[in-house]
């Protein structure tokens, strides 16, 4: 069975949208404060065969009940229109910003042959012509607004009825009581045969729906994956098995905590801290950043990383299900500052910049600082 597919912003900014917008993978309303919703005009479908029946449509919508969107489906036998004297292309007519959308409805009314109210699943078998668009409006509530995901147009019609005995096939039309009856059974099995066809992309991680995100994650144990946004996830699972090679190492540690929190760490190892310790002045500053344990390591990774709530508890529990085992982690925080004494690294955390003169203005301030009386230093240096 043949289909047209609207599932993509490129499918829906073939047509005409007024007020309307792809937005978080669906086509919903722009500015909801407007009277009137939002509209979309698809581009003129053909099915390349003369007098087509139409089978079915599948929809994938968000709607806040029936009046929410509204599906108004149109066929034709010809793509022309006669426009005061003038022949226009019906794609043209349609897509025009010139023409109000209610002129259009107005001068296509003998094109139009069913209107639907949020249909998730419609049969079509009374829309027949070769040409078929729909003109779709969306209506607000407040400041929320419906979205449709999925427009799925199926042709040519085809009914189980053609693999039943003679018997029953034997003056039974097309809006008699047995094809409509096995119509449902036939959608919910096409519906089903369509899942399995396309079971591949639902472990394909840069397609796939977010909540199947979540599953794959599950596979590899992969914990608190509400807390890690969409896109790392999905970079994180396409690299999960080239991590699990590397997994126990220093590579695949820094690796799986960059993706988990999409920021830059760094691991290190209290043995490297030991040529910089010989020295005693500068080991009691060392011991007093990173301790005295010989056996740990420390991971450092900067504050924006953990900024929101619970990611640093998530990033502990990374690290706690990834670390080998006869290792401790500590998990060190680097902010984006300077505060002596503290984990501050040049070209890390913070930065050289040009000077720059003070000024009281109220919005600035002098954060860990203290200024000497301006009279007592100018009469040190006199």
């Amino acid at each position: 069975m043949k289909y047209f597919l609207y599932n993509k912003a490129v499918d829906y900014k073939k047509g005409y949208m007024e007020n309307c917008v792809w937005r978080d993978g669906g086509l919903t309303v722009e500015k909801t404060e407007l009277p009137g919703g939002g509209c979309f005009i698809s581009k003129v479908m053909d099915s390349r065969e003369k007098e087509t029946v139409w089978h079915r449509l599948g929809t994938d919508c968000e709607a806040f009940g029936n009046a929410s969107i509204q599906i108004s489906l149109y066929a034709s036998e010809t793509n022309h229109l006669l426009v005061d004297g003038r022949e226009m292309q019906l794609q043209e007519y349609l897509h025009s910003s010139k023409i109000s959308v209610e002129e259009k409805k107005k001068r296509l009314a003998f094109c139009l042959v069913k209107t639907a109210l949020s249909p998730s699943d419609l049969l079509l078998y009374d829309v027949k012509g070769r040409y078929l668009w729909v003109i779709i409006r969306m209506f607000s509530q407040g400041s929320a607004s419906p979205k449709i995901c999925r427009l799925q147009f199926f042709f040519p019609r085809e009914s189980w009825v053609k693999y039943l005995p003679n018997v029953y096939r034997t003056g039974q039309g097309d809006d008699s009581f047995l094809p409509r009856y096995l119509a449902i059974f036939q959608s919910m099995y096409s519906d089903l045969e369509g899942s399995i066809r396309q079971s591949a992309r639902f472990l394909d991680t840069q397609i796939t729906n977010p909540q199947v995100l979540e599953w794959l994650a599950g596979w590899i144990a992969v914990d608190n994956v509400s807390l890690c946004p969409k896109d790392r996830l999905r970079h994180f699972l396409k690299e999960a098995v080239r991590l699990y090679g590397i997994k126990g190492t220093r590579e695949g540690f820094l690796r799986m905590v960059e993706l988990y929190t999409g920021q830059p760490a760094f691991l290190v190892e209290y043995m490297e801290l030991e040529p910089v310790m010989s020295d005693l002045m500068q080991r009691e500053r060392w011991e007093r950043l990173y301790g005295t344990e010989k056996n740990c390591c420390f991971l450092l990774v900067m504050e924006k990383a953990v900024a929101k709530p619970g990611q640093k508890k998530a990033v502990e529990a990374l690290i706690e299900s990834i670390r080998p085992a006869h290792i401790q982690i500590r998990l060190k925080i680097l902010k984006p500052r300077v505060v002596l004494g503290s984990h501050c690294y040049l070209g890390v955390n913070t930065s050289l910049d040009h000077l720059r003169p003070m000024v009281l203005d109220g919005a600035s301030h002098l954060a860990f600082s203290a200024l000497k009386n301006s009279r007592q230093d100018t009469e040190g240096r006199s």
